[in-house]
Formats: structure tokens, sequence, C-alpha cells
């Protein structure tokens, strides 16, 4: 609809950025362990909660849900109380 016209080039502008400058110190994503271990660091830092943005532009969906499926497989465990 029209309502969302503006979104019409966010996919091309996510792409072309190097979101290098986010990590470390802000962002959890790479490989299990390395998700694991930047949970953990931010365990250490006093959060008891963390809140996950998986789909944030420029990825194509089928990506973002085998993002979420690893995450859960390999990931959410090592959390679970």
């Amino acid at each position: 609809s029209k309502d969302y016209s503006n979104y019409a080039g966010l996919g091309k502008l996510f792409s072309s950025i190097d979101y290098d400058f986010l990590y470390p110190d802000r962002v959890v994503f790479g490989d299990s362990d390395s998700c694991i271990e930047r949970i953990h660091q931010i365990e250490a830092l006093g959060a008891t909660h963390i809140s996950f943005v998986v789909n944030f532009g420029g990825i194509a969906h089928s990506s973002v849900m085998k993002s979420l499926e690893l995450f859960g497989k390999n990931v959410i465990g090592h959390f679970s109380k």
C-alpha cells in the first residue's frame, strides 16, 4: 500500500551498510559459539534479558528463518534455566 512506499528502498540501504562498526560492542552475531560467548559477556554486565531484532531489512526471509532455527537449536539451550 502507499503507506509503506517509503520502505521500498530500505533493503538496498541495509545491504550496503558495513556492520563491522557494531561488532563486538553492540550486537550478537556470528556462528553459534560466537553468539554464546557474546551473550555470556552481556550477562556478566548484569543483563538478565536480551531483545533481538533478526530481520532488520535486506535479508531474505529464508535466511532470517534459518538464523532463528540455528539460534534456537544451538544457542538458547545454553541459557535456559
